[in-house]
């Protein structure tokens, strides 16, 4: 990235979206685990949050709760995928939900992942390591 004096900026860390999750405890632990790893973590509250802070942090992955306070994260998945400017963004699914037809509809709709809450601190850094290579 640069700016208009053609300088250009370089982040010292990967940039990760992690959307409000359903639970309140979640985000805090979630967020501690993944910056103590190096990666820098940003939240949101609501879709149109997270869809402006896509659109200024550029991030290399999106950490995406199935069920979020009034918002479903498979349809967020579907509009982000259909979203030209976002739809390379890899968003990886975190939820409680472990029905297969569930997780199939979250792959389905562009999620490269599905981590299983609750979430084992190596696990879930290990879907990230993989995600933002």
């Amino acid at each position: 990235m640069s700016d208009s004096n053609g300088r250009i900026y370089v982040s010292l860390w990967t940039t990760i979206l992690r959307p409000m999750f359903h639970s309140a405890a979640s985000p805090i632990l979630l967020d501690n685990l993944i910056d103590d790893e190096g990666y820098n973590v940003i939240g949101a509250r609501n879709y149109p949050e997270m869809a402006a802070e896509l659109r200024k942090a550029r991030p290399a992955l999106i950490l995406l709760d199935y069920m979020m306070p009034g918002e479903n994260g498979i349809e967020i998945c579907r509009i982000l995928k259909n979203d030209a400017e976002l739809e390379s963004i890899p968003i990886v699914m975190v939820s409680a939900v472990d029905d297969s037809d569930t997780i199939a509809e979250g792959i389905e709709a562009g999620a490269i992942d599905w981590v299983p809450k609750p979430v084992d601190d190596e696990a879930i850094l290990e879907h990230v390591r993989l995600a933002v290579g």
